[in-house]
């Protein structure tokens, strides 16, 4: 068995396998504020790679698998997405504007 030594950004997480495609090892680590996906070459040593990094106001599930046929992470994400209340906020506000451009 061949033991990797562990980024200093992933130590304090506990680490879920999302799976392998080719010699490449993808995980993410069980954290309630991101989303965040890394992958490592398995005969490589320290060759540790973040893939994605998606902040986030509350994570509530997520399940991540590798397609077996195309090089593809699949997500399954419920969370309150922290970019997406402010898209929400800002279409708010512009409906919220008069004909002429002031706010009512």
């Amino acid at each position: 068995m061949r033991i990797f030594g562990i980024v200093p950004e992933l130590c304090k997480y506990r680490l879920m396998k999302v799976g392998f495609w080719g010699d490449q090892l993808y995980v993410s680590p069980c954290c309630n504020d991101r989303i965040q996906i890394w992958s490592i070459h398995s005969f490589i040593p320290n060759s540790w790679s973040k893939l994605f990094d998606f902040p986030l106001i509350q994570l509530f599930y997520s399940f991540y698998t590798v397609s077996p046929d195309e090089p593809y992470i699949y997500a399954l994400v419920v969370a309150l997405f922290v970019s997406l209340i402010c898209r929400i906020f800002g279409l708010w506000n512009s409906e919220k504007k008069t004909e002429n451009g002031s706010m009512s």
